[in-house]
């Protein structure tokens, strides 16, 4: 379900300790797909995605003909469209899905950022999330510490701190990717179902040698 008129209003109570804009808190109100509210109060955000129309392929990966080939493919092929159009919430929940122990096969941590942006206010409940090398982590935290002992922990790496999340924040956080990507794999039906590949734009790109 799309957001409510109700939460957006709670969304913008929070922007607007961030913009004194009001464009701005508009803009950036709007541009949500879902939130979240942690245990701690703090929100957490995914944005609405664009429909990708432009495709294009270049040597990484591919050799010329290959290129060429799938240039073509992406001018017809209904599957791809989508695909390509839900590869960012997939990759989020295939990522969340992994998330075990709070660790993402072993190697990344979920973390929570206390401030979504540098200008925020200090009650502002706004939060980012993010990876971190658990290896970065575990090296904040002196060299030596238990996966289990990590949720909820606060730690600074890189200059920035850092909350990690738990088991249930984890949860939380997939659940709100699962919700942004029905919507938005509704809204890419919708648009097939409208015009189908007829807007594709695709092209290969090899620089010059």
């Amino acid at each position: 379900m799309p957001i409510t008129k109700t939460e957006k209003e709670k969304l913008r109570t929070e922007y607007s300790k961030v913009w004194k804009d009001q464009k701005m808190v508009d803009y950036c109100v709007n541009k949500v797909a879902e939130y979240a509210v942690l245990s701690n109060g703090n929100i957490v955000t995914v944005d609405k995605q664009t429909i990708e129309k432009d495709f294009c392929f270049g040597e990484s990966g591919y050799d010329y003909d290959d290129a060429q080939a799938m240039a073509a493919h992406a001018r017809k092929s209904e599957k791809y469209f989508k695909d390509k159009n839900m590869e960012y919430f997939k990759e989020w929940i295939n990522d969340l899905t992994n998330c075990v122990n709070v660790t993402n096969n072993g190697r990344y941590v979920l973390v929570i950022a206390p401030k979504a942006y540098y200008s925020q206010t200090e009650d502002c409940k706004l939060a980012s999330i993010t990876w971190c090398k658990l290896t970065d982590v575990i090296d904040s935290m002196g060299g030596s510490c238990y996966v289990e002992d990590l949720p909820g922990t606060e730690v600074t790496v890189c200059g920035t701190l850092y909350r990690i999340a738990t088991k249930e924040e984890v949860y939380q956080i997939y659940e709100m990717y699962r919700r942004a990507e029905k919507n938005h794999e509704k809204k890419v039906d919708s648009y097939l179902k409208r015009y189908g590949t007829s807007k594709v734009n695709s092209w290969t790109y090899w620089r010059d040698a």
